[in-house]
């Protein structure tokens, strides 16, 4: 068994304990993380890294930087921007990047229709 710390998608809520097997991810989030990104991402275990107090700045780039090197950065950007994810560092971009990206391009297709 492996126990590692999870966040509701988009929830906000506490951190919580969920028990996994290797090479499973069981918890009640509507949006499971895919294997391939929990398995071989930099910021396992980092969780309280990943989730900077909102408006700490310092906090934010630290997180940031860890997604630098990261082998699954695309993909954990594209599995935050497609299930909204409210908090946190994903993917490199922060809470606020993200809200920036579904903002803008919520006005271009506004000037598409």
């Amino acid at each position: 068994m492996v126990w590692r710390e999870v966040r509701g998608s988009g929830g906000g809520g506490p951190v919580t304990k969920s028990r996994g097997i290797k090479g499973s991810w069981i918890h009640s989030n509507p949006n499971p993380i895919p294997i391939h990104i929990s398995e071989n991402a930099r910021c396992i275990g980092l969780g309280e890294v990943m989730f900077p107090p909102k408006g700490d700045v310092s906090a934010t780039r630290r997180a940031q930087h860890v997604c630098l090197d990261c082998p699954v950065l695309s993909d954990c950007r594209d599995y935050a921007l497609r299930t909204k994810q409210l908090h946190g560092v994903w993917g490199g971009l922060s809470a606020n990047d993200r809200k920036r990206m579904r903002r803008t391009a919520t006005a271009k297709e506004a000037l598409v229709r």
